[in-house]
């Protein structure tokens, strides 16, 4: 105000003039808002977000926006449209396959082929097996997954990941993006990806009934079975302590339902070869970290559960015991009143008798060939050692003595089965041990803990059962 009386007549018509512009600038820009809404493009993972005004482009029918990853920064492109979408036509023969994958000249996983074969095909004699090779597979090898129709063979090429998408390159997941082949079986409607390392007990046919793609998503969570996943819980923002810009979830490959798709395996194909392509995170289990992102992305195909039924993994189990060890830990030291669900709970792994379990996974180390094969080995290679068949009746194995060699290699054997471990191995979970037995505080879990670990015994006994009893089956009739 005090400058206003300095001002000449002229200079103040300018700064009216200008003042006006400002004025009525504001006043439309006010309005494209109200005409075009506000569009906020945002990730959880991070706090810069993009605010777009006004589109760049627009008709009747769409607003299109040019901007940027808030991420990556990298170019988008958004559009917004009332049109209804546009589906592709696609081809539905009816026909339904399990599909298996081998690749190198591994006796141990050819021999699982077999015995999955089988084992599917008494099961479920009127779905085709379809197995999926490379030009590297022994001739010996096919011949006896071809025999007697047990398998139909499909010689595919071997598919190499990039360095970046494994935490280290040249053990047992080198060529498992091979599998990512099963996507090109485009003369199928839906097929069902199996690793050679499980063993069925009843009927998989219902799975087929899900929706694509589905997959057990790993860890001890309580997801429900065919439900949709929120696949944006995969990823790490860069805050994160441990993992950041990385990947804290996903989906175990041993089991997956999906629906084959010419280019989806095109574009697949593409990313993972490409060393420079901005998805690639660094993963122990690389094809299936990988496959966890990539679906997380589309909300037109998300992934859908399997119960953890269809896909129970040994090695898991005893990661489930400590839950309940941390939940009972928990109630303990809370101070609080609990309901008696509370006190009774238990992870859905442990709630599960024999008779809900579909198919086991021998995902660790040991796997049901050892019954029959010795390996020689240095390190964890699983895929790249040597085999000799046992001999004599010094290498047999009783089922009970086998399936407890199969959690010794597991990492809670120490502290849950033979509880041999370090005092500060148990501290770190809240508890104690005294000789055998387990405290928290002056809580005896003692017969809780050997209840469940009695539960994964049964549950590892019986899967030695069925297999070897398959194995024998199979051997009297090909020896």
């Amino acid at each position: 105000r005090k400058n206003w009386c300095h001002l000449t007549p002229e200079m103040r018509r300018v700064w009216w003039r200008e003042k006006c512009y400002e004025v009525e600038k504001e006043k439309l820009e006010m309005e494209e808002q109200q005409f075009w809404g506000t569009l906020r493009l945002q990730s959880p993972l991070t706090t810069t977000e993009q605010i777009l005004y006004r589109p760049d482009q627009y008709g009747q029918t769409y607003k299109w926006y040019n901007t940027n990853c808030p991420c990556c920064r990298r170019p988008l492109e958004v559009t917004v449209t009332s049109m209804a979408k546009r589906w592709k036509d696609s081809y539905s023969s009816g026909r339904r396959a399990f599909v298996g994958s081998l690749w190198g000249a591994n006796a141990g996983y050819a021999l699982g082929a077999v015995v999955l074969g089988v084992r599917l095909r008494e099961l479920s004699p009127d779905i085709e097996r379809v197995m999926l090779h490379t030009d590297d597979v022994p001739p010996n090898y096919l011949e006896a997954f071809a025999q007697d129709g047990l398998w139909q063979l499909k010689e595919v090429n071997y598919i190499d990941g990039v360095e970046d998408l494994y935490v280290s390159k040249g053990n047992i997941f080198d060529g498992v993006f091979t599998k990512l082949a099963a996507w090109s079986l485009t003369d199928f409607e839906k097929v069902l990806l199996l690793d050679l390392d499980i063993i069925p007990f009843r009927p998989m046919d219902e799975l087929f009934d899900l929706h694509c793609p589905a997959a057990m998503v790993r860890g001890q969570g309580e997801n429900d079975h065919g439900k949709e996943v929120d696949g944006r819980r995969f990823f790490a923002g860069g805050d994160h302590q441990e993992y950041p810009w990385g990947q804290t979830g996903g989906i175990n490959a041993g089991v997956i339902l999906l629906q084959p798709d010419a280019e989806m395996f095109q574009q697949m194909t593409s990313e993972v070869t490409c060393k420079n392509h901005p998805c690639h995170i660094a993963g122990n289990g690389p094809e299936q970290d990988y496959l966890s992102r990539f679906f997380a992305s589309r909300r037109d195909s998300p992934w859908h559960q399997i119960s953890v039924a269809w896909n129970y993994q040994l090695h898991q189990s005893l990661f489930s015991v400590e839950r309940v060890i941390e939940w009972h830990r928990f109630m303990v030291t809370s101070g609080k009143e609990f309901s008696q669900a509370d006190l009774d709970w238990m992870p859905q792994r442990m709630r599960m008798g024999l008779e809900d379990i579909g198919i086991v996974h021998f995902s660790g180390e040991v796997k049901l060939w050892h019954l029959f094969l010795k390996t020689h080995r240095s390190d964890d290679v699983r895929r790249n050692v040597s085999h000799e068949a046992t001999t004599g009746t010094s290498d047999a194995w009783s089922d009970e003595k086998f399936a407890e060699h199969i959690m010794s290699a597991q990492r809670g054997y120490p502290l849950w089965m033979s509880r041999t471990a370090d005092t500060e191995e148990y501290e770190a979970y809240g508890c104690r041990r005294e000789g055998k037995r387990i405290f928290i505080g002056d809580k005896d879990m003692t017969d809780l803990v050997d209840a469940l670990v009695e539960r994964v015994l049964q549950v590892a006994k019986q899967a030695t059962t069925v297999w070897r009893e398959c194995a024998e089956r199979l051997l009297q009739r090909q020896p």
